[in-house]
């Protein structure tokens, strides 16, 4: 077993002193009619996935957004975009996730809604900390790339700490958010009067499919608010990476073979890129986690860890395609034919009996 970094993890915050009603009360907006937040989570990054959210955003009066280091220019050309200034994709351009923030923006645009993002802020002062956290991983990776290559049980180590570092940076990003919910909710009201008129206010939380323990801090929060979740879509649903991130969120050790099954997951991510680009660009997102987690099943613990020592550590790329014709011979395709694909996937990922 490996010990988590981070054993006192708190899925949740302790409740404010005031209840959410009575603080708004206080700050002037009695009567408020009671709130419903639905969190989504799940990938962000097209405009398909975007699309999977229409039914969520037509429902919502305020529409929250996953925004990591946001700031006060974000917010100007927000309300820019609210007035009808400036158009989505000027807000949008230029973003990793241009696609999908440009379809919620052009869903969300004249239509009378409260738009904010929901993140820590840029001017935090642990912002800078926590932002390189993202390439924690990858930093791991590129010492595959040097040499000597590390031994797999000392990699293995670094790799299981930079998934930590990934968590903390994530428990700072949700704190910091739920942290700064009433006081969002209170410029929605200030913003649009006309929400206290309704019988329930809808809030849409639209966040990461990583990002599940915000529904707990959420409702430790602010008890008095009722939470609904879903998934936008089950593409992690199969995925070893994000099993092991849940699995430091919730347990104190981490079971040793999920950190090792989550590692070979990101060998195959860079070894099989392009059929599981041609998987993803076809059949969906879905269907790429689940050919990568099914590739890593194809083969033993043992059989990746010989791999590793005979084709990474060594560097022999000949290896390669003797892990293909294994990886085959146990009835994965490997090669990005997208019907031969399609055929596999479909027939493989159908359920028991159907």
């Amino acid at each position: 077993m490996i010990q988590n970094m981070f054993p006192h993890n708190v899925l949740a915050n302790e409740p404010d002193e005031i209840p959410l009603q009575e603080w708004l009360k206080k700050e002037g907006i009695p009567n408020c009619p009671p709130i419903r937040v639905k969190c989504n989570f799940g990938a962000h990054e097209t405009k398909a996935h975007a699309r999977r959210l229409k039914n969520d955003v037509a429902r919502a009066q305020c529409v929250l957004f996953e925004a990591f280091g946001y700031g006060e220019a974000n917010l100007q050309i927000i309300a820019l975009l609210q007035s009808g200034t400036v158009r989505p994709q000027q807000v949008a351009a230029g973003k990793p996730d241009d696609a999908f923030l440009q379809e919620i923006l052009r869903m969300v645009q004249g239509r009378g809604k409260f738009l904010h993002p929901f993140d820590a802020r840029g001017d935090h002062p642990n912002y800078a900390k926590h932002a390189s956290a993202s390439n924690a991983i990858s930093g791991v990776l590129q010492k595959l790339q040097t040499k000597p290559v590390p031994e797999l049980g000392a990699i293995l180590t670094e790799f299981t700490k930079a998934v930590g570092v990934m968590d903390e940076s994530d428990r700072f990003r949700e704190d910091m958010a739920v942290r700064s919910f009433r006081g969002i909710l209170k410029q929605a009201l200030k913003a649009h009067p006309d929400f206290l008129k309704r019988k329930e206010i809808n809030v849409l939380i639209v966040f990461g499919g990583l990002h599940e323990p915000l529904i707990g801090r959420l409702t430790k929060k602010h008890p008095d608010i009722t939470v609904d979740s879903s998934i936008a879509g089950p593409e992690l649903a199969h995925s070893y990476v994000a099993k092991l991130h849940q699995a430091l969120w919730t347990r104190e050790a981490v079971d040793e073979t999920l950190n090792q099954r989550a590692f070979f997951e990101y060998l195959v991510s860079g070894i099989f890129n392009k059929v599981i680009q041609k998987l993803r660009t076809n059949e969906g997102d879905e269907a790429a986690t689940f050919y990568a987690r099914a590739v890593v099943d194809a083969l033993s613990l043992e059989e990746w860890a010989d791999f590793y020592r005979n084709c990474i550590q060594s560097g022999d790329a000949t290896k390669i395609k003797d892990l293909a014709e294994l990886v085959k011979s146990r009835g994965v395709p490997v090669e990005d034919d997208a019907k031969r694909l399609q055929q596999w996937y479909r027939r493989v990922s159908k359920p028991p009996g159907k």
